[in-house]
């Protein structure tokens, strides 16, 4: 089922960012509830509907865990406004030498279309396998600390709402270091691509020499 350690590590990460999410969200929200009394008291009363309830409990959170997985995708743009000015990119660095490789592999016309970090994955992908399982963990922390930004985003919301303003600090806080891991780890992501397709190049290189 996983070839290797760290594809055991990447999925059981990616699972993790569906039902962390989602079990915090739906147990604040259900906290929030004004039927939590009731709630309880039935909990209490029946044991069959503890069952039903546990069952009910973890299809929405399954459910929300992965509603916020597929909205903080969309967070990426985050990433792409704040690279440049965060890592400024350099004359003759990773990122300008991988455009070139990509221009020299594909025709030029057609080079254009394809976003240099998406076809050096593919590149790393085709050529060596083993390799995109680096470029995939960086990814998958990545996004579980994407997942965690908008879910300490959702709970600053819900807390400030409620009154609570010290926890929505606090969880804002969180929201903003979560936010800077998720670009750590997705320019992490892109030099491993962009190192990979370099060092790649250079080998199939050699071995026409």
């Amino acid at each position: 089922m996983f070839k290797s350690m760290q594809d055991f590590y990447i999925n059981m990460l990616n699972l993790l960012s569906v039902l962390l999410t989602g079990v915090v969200l739906t147990a604040c929200l259900f906290g929030m509830s004004p039927m939590q009394e009731w709630m309880d008291g039935r909990l209490e009363d029946s044991q069959a509907y503890r069952g039903m309830f546990g069952v009910f409990f973890f299809t929405l959170s399954f459910t929300s865990g992965h509603f916020i997985v597929a909205v903080s995708q969309k967070l990426e743009w985050l990433y792409g406004v704040l690279n440049a000015r965060l890592w400024p990119e350099k004359p003759g660095g990773l990122s300008e030498n991988a455009r070139r490789i990509k221009e020299q592999q594909l025709n030029h016309r057609v080079s254009g279309v394809y976003n240099t970090y998406q076809w050096a994955k593919s590149f790393v992908y085709a050529m060596r396998p083993a390799m995109y399982a680096d470029i995939q963990r960086y990814e998958s922390e990545g996004g579980f600390f994407r997942s965690m930004c908008l879910l300490f985003g959702i709970l600053t919301v819900l807390a400030l709402v409620s009154g609570f303003f010290d926890v929505g600090i606090a969880l804002l806080v969180l929201s903003i270091l979560a936010a800077w891991q998720f670009l750590e780890h997705r320019h992490s992501a892109s030099l491993c691509a962009f190192e990979y397709v370099i060092t790649l190049d250079a080998l199939m290189h050699d071995e026409k020499v």
